[in-house]
């Protein structure tokens, strides 16, 4: 070691070799590297803080360079990213880099459930059986539903085209969907797509995916919803009343991770808007990646508001109660999910058109024009181990 305090041998870094054409600070720097585990390294930066306008010279006496340590760094291999992801957010290391996500045990994906739709066993809403035909195609070339529903969302937001024919063929895996009558626990979170509609969709533009994929990606910070027990007290209060409990009913939230600097800079925009924010705990943080519990929500069996599946059976997620504080545009949102597989929902995101309107549970849906603005997924634990595999939609991770 060149450090006076370490007298001990290293693996040193050396940078100060003229022919090596290093700038200032760096033709001054010897970093040190020992190992303190298997696969992990602490190193310290030695900067000489002597003869420093004097060319380099090997031989000359270590103490003449009064070398000086400036601090430490980590380098580690790829069986550390999942330690150092929870440890250190600003890293930023993916979810699915090598060491963090598990590969699927062997033999997994060829588990039914992975490959098995489940729909609804009676007509519930339109079907279009040309187009089921064309998704039954496409299932072909698809090792798991997931794999499907990947490359629809690829598909999807690889081109700005808001009539897309693959739009048609992820309703038709709603249409087809079970309408659950229940969720309970934590769900992960992908993205399918964005869609454009009313004032945001000119000449056929999807132009809300485009804004979305052009920068607000960059700052998603969203991982999925939460679906928790409320009391029938709570419900009256939240909803003046109008929801009883008389079905399973949910106090339902989506959770963000605010660990990266880009993540803590959207935290503090959304205290700025006033956003009804709820921090969890230690422990549900460390277990399921987020930190935050905000835009609340409704949860119970529904009816849908879609034109595209009216009156069909959906597990509706209600943003529009004025006591949740939901800021615009999600005070006009009902979200509508379906099961289309073992522990996979699909879901539809249906925005009020008819914004100056009040809302009021008792009235005619009809009334308030609601449009389809997107499609996302919901899923468990072994699904989302897919996911991180194949690489979907990594930025709400």
């Amino acid at each position: 070691s060149m450090n006076r305090n370490t007298d001990r041998e290293v693996f040193s870094l050396n940078y100060r070799w003229k022919n090596l054409k290093n700038i200032p600070p760096l033709r001054w720097l010897i970093d040190e590297l020992v190992q303190i585990a298997d696969g992990l390294y602490l190193g310290q930066l030695l900067f000489a803080t002597d003869k420093l306008f004097d060319e380099y010279d090997p031989a000359c006496p270590v103490a003449d360079y009064a070398y000086q340590n400036f601090g430490y760094f980590l380098l580690f291999d790829e069986r550390w990213n999942g330690e150092a992801r929870r440890l250190f957010p600003f890293l930023e290391i993916p979810e699915n880099a090598p060491g963090v996500a598990a590969a699927p045990a062997a033999g997994m994906l060829e588990r039914s459930k992975f490959s098995t739709f489940t729909f609804e066993e009676e007509e519930c809403a339109p079907l279009n059986e040309s187009v089921f035909q064309a998704v039954l195609a496409d299932f072909k070339n698809s090792p798991t539903i997931l794999h499907l529903l990947k490359y629809y969302s690829d598909s999807l937001q690889g081109t700005m085209d808001n009539n897309s024919p693959f739009f048609l063929k992820v309703q038709e895996l709603f249409n087809r969907g079970i309408g659950i009558t229940d969720m309970e626990g934590y769900y992960r979170g992908a993205l399918v797509s964005w869609h454009s509609e009313g004032i945001f969709k000119l000449f056929d533009v999807n132009t809300i995916s485009m804004a979305y994929n052009g920068l607000a990606v960059k700052f998603s910070t969203w991982t999925g919803k939460a679906f928790d027990a409320i009391s029938r007290e709570r419900l009256g209060e939240i909803t003046d009343g109008f929801e009883k409990g008389e079905v399973p009913t949910r106090w339902g939230s989506n959770t963000q991770a605010l660990r990266t600097f880009k993540e803590k800079f959207v935290g503090k925009l959304t205290e700025i808007a006033r956003v009804w924010n709820e921090p969890v705990d230690y422990e549900e943080a460390q277990r399921n990646g987020y930190d935050v519990k905000n835009f609340f929500f409704i949860a119970r069996q529904g009816c849908s508001v879609s034109r595209a599946c009216p009156g069909k059976p959906i597990y509706q997620l209600n943003y529009r109660w004025p006591k949740l504080r939901t800021i615009i545009p999600d005070c006009y949102c009902i979200d509508e999910l379906v099961q289309i597989a073992e522990g996979l929902y699909i879901g539809q995101l249906m925005y009020a058109t008819k914004v100056f309107l009040p809302y009021d549970p008792a009235a005619d849906p009809a009334l308030y024009e609601y449009r389809n603005f997107g499609f996302f997924l919901l899923m468990d634990e072994e699904w989302h181990q897919i996911r991180l595999q194949i690489g979907y939609d990594l930025s709400n991770a």
